[in-house]
């Protein structure tokens, strides 16, 4: 008769260990890796808009309709940027101020 092996999965304790991990130091690192990727992502779209804004402001011909639209969406990407990285600022000066680590940049 062949030897049975009996496995049990102790799945009540693992959630309580993971629990634990993401209240102690797990959730802000969590919340700091979405808000990096939110960042970044960000970024991105901010670099795409303002060279996009001036291919069509190249591309324009001297139209001033086109020039305006373009001048328009560099200047709404720079205004994206300031806007960015101002809450990076203001995350960064409420957990230096409350002394809490709610997010932990990356």
């Amino acid at each position: 008769m062949p030897a049975t092996n009996t496995v049990t999965i102790d799945l009540t304790g693992q959630a309580q260990t993971q629990l634990q991990y993401a209240t102690a130091n797990g959730l802000s690192d969590y919340l700091g890796v979405i808000m990096s990727a939110i960042f970044v992502i960000g970024a991105v779209a901010v670099f795409f808009f303002f060279i996009l804004g001036g291919l069509e402001w190249i591309l324009a011909g001297g139209e001033k309709a086109k020039v305006e639209g373009a001048r328009n969406k560099m200047m709404q990407a720079v205004i994206g940027f300031a806007v960015l990285a101002s809450s990076v600022a203001v995350f960064k000066l409420i957990q230096s101020v409350f002394h809490l680590t709610i997010f932990n940049f990356l």
